[in-house]
């Protein structure tokens, strides 16, 4: 939705090349990949973590010592338990001053160094963390405690990718996806409208349609049709 430019990775891949790691659900923690990812914020990286992490090894037998296992210190925290919560029930917390759902499942958690973002409002567990932040050397983790709804994620990502100095491709109207790819000598741009209407878009850098020709100077509008697709090449 933010135009956030994202790969996605394996946890034997090269973490150094990213500014963010979002790692959901992160079951099996196979070895080193906690040693990884503690360099990786060490240096300066932001990495975001959920609910169901670090509860078993490659060999899918139970870290002992709670959870989330060999990823406890880095997120500065400890799992107790998890609440499972049936579909049409939910629990809520309150973050930037909008209230946001959390259902699925509903880790109880302690702080152990970690800062508390939000807070669960109701049930036994009312007053537990349910978005913590640790700092860690020179980068952040964050972990989200439970599933929440659309506006949270996408309120939460802005503030993680803003923190991070991510600039999405390019500012576009809702339904309107821009995608950028580049092999180091050229620069180009996916522009795809998911909506049923017509939309506008204001062009950041001189471009070239490649699929229907002709130059578009930078700061002028394009018109994408419903459900419409343009490609371009940044000049």
């Amino acid at each position: 939705d933010r135009n956030v430019p994202a790969d996605v990775i394996g946890a034997q891949d090269d973490f150094g090349k990213y500014q963010v790691l979002i790692a959901p659900m992160l079951y099996m923690v196979k070895p080193g990949v906690d040693e990884k990812l503690k360099a990786f914020v060490k240096n300066g990286g932001t990495l975001v973590v959920s609910y169901f992490s670090g509860y078993v090894d490659e060999h899918d037998l139970v870290t002992v010592g709670g959870y989330p296992g060999k990823l406890r210190e880095l997120l500065g925290i400890w799992v107790e338990e998890s609440d499972a919560l049936p579909e049409n029930m939910h629990n809520h917390f309150f973050w930037q001053g909008q209230r946001h759902e959390a259902g699925l499942l509903c880790d109880l958690l302690h702080s152990e160094g970690a800062q508390v973002l939000a807070r669960y409002e109701e049930d036994f567990y009312a007053g537990m963390p349910v978005l913590t932040c640790n700092r860690y050397g020179a980068g952040r983790a964050y972990y989200v405690a439970a599933q929440s709804d659309g506006d949270f994620y996408r309120e939460f990502l802005k503030t993680v990718c803003d923190e991070a100095g991510l600039e999405p491709v390019l500012d576009t109207p809702a339904g309107v996806e821009a995608v950028c790819r580049e092999d180091g000598q050229h620069r180009f741009l996916f522009l795809l409208n998911h909506s049923g209407q017509e939309q506008q878009v204001t062009l950041p850098r001189q471009c070239r349609d490649l699929l229907e020709g002709g130059c578009y100077a930078a700061g002028e509008r394009i018109l994408l049709s419903a459900v419409g697709v343009r490609v371009l090449e940044q000049l």
